[in-house]
C-alpha cells in the first residue's frame, strides 16, 4: 500500500513540475533582445515605431569654433594657408582677425565660448512649436571638445568654455516639451581631421606643444607604420567616451558622422547603444543608431544593423526601411557670411522624404551666445504655423505604392552637387498614408486651381477602388472632384488656404 501511495505521488509531482516547467519555460520569442558587438548580432536590429512616425528633427552644430563666426570647419581650415578647396578660406582669415597659429590657436577660442544667452528650454520650445519631435544636439565634433561631463578629457564644456553640461541641459529641455532625444559624434575623424594644426619644423602652430597633444593629438601620419600604435590608442579612446555618453544620458537616437569607425570597438559602442536603451525602455526598442555607410566584411556589405542617413542628400526612391536626411538652411555651425534657403525650400523636401519613407533632420545654426540668427527665428514661426494646418498628412505617415508623380528632379549626390538641387513646385505630387486614408500633396498651387493625379484614374495600375470624398488638410472642406479612367481631378478653393505645399485627404468606398 504504501508502495501504491509513493508511485501515485512521484507520478503527480512529476505531472506537476512538468506542467510548471511548461508553464515558465521561456520561449524564442520572449527572451529579451540582447546584441552582440557583432555584425550578425547587430542585424536584429528593428527601426522603432516612433521614429518611423516622427518625420521631423531638429539639431544644432555648436561649440567653440561657432566664437569665430566662419563655419564649424574653422578648427581645422583656420590652419590651412594654402586651401585645398576653394571654400578653405580660414587661415589666411584667421591670421588677419586673430593673429599667428603659433600665437593664438583654436584652444584659445574655447575660454571664449561664454553662452552667455544660452536658454535650452526656450530653444526647444521653439523646435517643439515648429513642429519637431525629436532633438539631437552635438556631444562632440571633429575638434575634440565634449560638450558633456567627460571622464576621458579635460577639454569639455563642463571644465571649460561656458562651465555647463550642454548635453544634459539639451536632454532635459527636450524631454520637458515631450521630444525624443539624442545626440551626434563626429570624433572618431579627429585624429586624421586634425592633423594640419602642427605646422611645418620651421614654422610650428600650437598643436604641435605636446602640452596640449589631448586636444589636439600627437603628431600622426596615417601611412606611416610606426604610427599605428597611435590610431589602437585613438580608437580605443573613441570606445571609451563614446560608451561614457551612452551610459550617463538618455539617448534615444545615437549619430555617427561616417559608418561605424574601428570595427570590433566600433561594434562595441554600437551594441552598447542598443543594449543600453532596451534597459532603459524594460526590453523596448527604442534606440535609433543613424550611420553614413554600411559595414564591409570580406567585401560585402552589410545592411541593418543600424539606420542610413544620407547627409544633405535624399534617396531617390521608395526605401523598404526607414532611413533619415540631415540637412542645414545655409550652414551647419555658425556662419555670419551664411544665406540661408527659404521655408517653402524646407517644406517641399520634408515632403519629399517623408513620401519615401524617410524623416528630416534639420540643423539650425546657434551663435556663439546660444541664439539664433534672426533668420531662423522666423523660419521657426513659419515651419510652425504650415504644420500645424498639415501635420495631420506628416506625422505617423507610411508611404504609398509609389512616392508620387512629376517630372524626374535632378537630386544632388553629394556636397558639391547641392548648388544645381532642383527646387519642385506645382508640377510634383507626393504621397503619404495613415489607416484607409491617403494623403496627397501638391508642391505649388496650380494657377486653373484643378489638382490632377494620373494615380488615382480608375484603371490606374496603382489604384482600382472608386474615390468616395475628398476633404482639404487643415481646412477639413469637402472639395469637389471627378474620377475617371485616366486621372482624378480635384476643384481647389479660390483661395490658398496656406502658404506653400498643400495636402488633400482622399477616402475610398
Amino acid at each position: 500500500m504504501k508502495l501504491k501511495n509513493s508511485l501515485i505521488f512521484l507520478i503527480g509531482l512529476t505531472f506537476l513540475s512538468c506542467h510548471h516547467l511548461k508553464k515558465n519555460t521561456i520561449t524564442s520569442n520572449d527572451v529579451p533582445k540582447y546584441f552582440e558587438p557583432t555584425v550578425e548580432s547587430l542585424q536584429q536590429y528593428k527601426t522603432p515605431e516612433w521614429f518611423k512616425d516622427a518625420k521631423f528633427g531638429i539639431w544644432n552644430v555648436w561649440g567653440p569654433y561657432s566664437v569665430p563666426a566662419v563655419g564649424e570647419w574653422y578648427a581645422r581650415n583656420m590652419y590651412i594657408m594654402d586651401g585645398e578647396n576653394k571654400w578653405q578660406i580660414q587661415g589666411p582669415h584667421h591670421k588677419k582677425v586673430w593673429g599667428d597659429q603659433s600665437e593664438f590657436g583654436y584652444k584659445d577660442f574655447i575660454p571664449m565660448w561664454k553662452a552667455e544667452k544660452f536658454d535650452a528650454n526656450h530653444l526647444m520650445k521653439q523646435y517643439k512649436n515648429a513642429g519637431a519631435k525629436y532633438y539631437t544636439s552635438i556631444a562632440t565634433f571633429h575638434d575634440n571638445y565634449d560638450l558633456f561631463d567627460s571622464k576621458y578629457t579635460r577639454w569639455n564644456s563642463v571644465k571649460t568654455g561656458p562651465k555647463m553640461d550642454m548635453v544634459k541641459a539639451f536632454q532635459d529641455a527636450a524631454h520637458a516639451q515631450g521630444l525624443r532625444y539624442g545626440a551626434t559624434t563626429h570624433l572618431a575623424r579627429s585624429l586624421n581631421w586634425w592633423t594640419v594644426n602642427k605646422g611645418t619644423a620651421n614654422k610650428p602652430y600650437d598643436g604641435a606643444n605636446p602640452e596640449y597633444y589631448d586636444l589636439y593629438h600627437p603628431p600622426y601620419d596615417y601611412k606611416n607604420p610606426d604610427d599605428k600604435h597611435i590610431a589602437e590608442a585613438w580608437g580605443t579612446m573613441w570606445n571609451k567616451r563614446l560608451k561614457d555618453l551612452i551610459d550617463n544620458y538618455e539617448l534615444d537616437l545615437l549619430y555617427f558622422d561616417g559608418p561605424i569607425p574601428f570595427r570590433k570597438k566600433g561594434y562595441d559602442v554600437v551594441s552598447h547603444f542598443y543594449n543600453n536603451n532596451l534597459k532603459r525602455h524594460n526590453g523596448a526598442e527604442n534606440g535609433v543608431m543613424c550611420i553614413k555607410g554600411w559595414p564591409k566584411e570580406s567585401g560585402k556589405e552589410f545592411s541593418d544593423v543600424a539606420l542610413m542617413d544620407y547627409e544633405r542628400k535624399k534617396a531617390g526612391e521608395l526605401k523598404l526601411n526607414a532611413w533619415q536626411t540631415d540637412d542645414h538652411m545655409g550652414c551647419w555651425g555658425y556662419n555670419q557670411y551664411a544665406k540661408y534657403r527659404p521655408t517653402n525650400y524646407i517644406v517641399d523636401k520634408l515632403i519629399d522624404i517623408v513620401s519615401k519613407n524617410g524623416n528630416l533632420l534639420l540643423c539650425l545654426p546657434l551663435k556663439a551666445d546660444g541664439t539664433h540668427p534672426e533668420a531662423i527665428d522666423t523660419f521657426l514661426i513659419e515651419m510652425g504655423a504650415w504644420m500645424t494646418l498639415n501635420g495631420e498628412a506628416i506625422y505617423g505617415t507610411r508611404p504609398w505604392k509609389i512616392f508620387g508623380e512629376g517630372p524626374k528632379r535632378k537630386e544632388a549626390k553629394n556636397h558639391a552637387d547641392m548648388a544645381s538641387e532642383e527646387m519642385m513646385d506645382q508640377k510634383d505630387i507626393r504621397f503619404t498614408t495613415k489607416g484607409n486614408s491617403l494623403f496627397a500633396f501638391q508642391l505649388g498651387w496650380p494657377e486653373n486651381k484643378i489638382m490632377s493625379i494620373k494615380a488615382l484614374g480608375t484603371k490606374s495600375e496603382y489604384n482600382s477602388k472608386k474615390i468616395s470624398s475628398v476633404m482639404m488638410v487643415g481646412s477639413n472642406k469637402s472639395l469637389d472632384f471627378e474620377q475617371n479612367d485616366d486621372n482624378l481631378k480635384i476643384k481647389l478653393p479660390n483661395n490658398q488656404h496656406c502658404k506653400y505645399a498643400f495636402a488633400v485627404k482622399i477616402s475610398f468606398e
